[in-house]
């Protein structure tokens, strides 16, 4: 069914981003070179940001991105699937 498609892939982009957000927000923290957080390790940017922007700051950005993955995650399962049943209607496996 072309819905459970759909929602697998929304799904599946929606997991990869609340998994995917907190390393994106370190790694680019983490490259600044000068300002808050320049020239500190992953583990002190982490502290640092939990003590002052709070927890939710790992998940700034976080409905462009998904936005982003999702869309990819969506596409990619639903034709996924959509390509695998044409191919076997066509070519039936042995």
């Amino acid at each position: 069914d072309w819905r459970l498609h759909l929602a697998s892939g929304c799904i599946a982009g929606l997991v990869a981003t609340v998994l995917g957000s907190p390393p994106d927000i370190l790694a680019t923290k983490a490259m600044q070179k000068q300002g808050r957080y320049g020239g500190l390790r992953a583990s002190e940017i982490a502290v640092k940001m939990v003590k002052t922007e709070g927890f939710l700051a790992f998940y700034k950005g976080f409905w462009p991105n998904f936005l982003r993955v999702g869309s990819f995650n969506i596409t990619m399962w639903f034709l996924y699937e959509q390509m695998k049943r044409l191919m076997d209607e066509k070519v039936p496996r042995a």
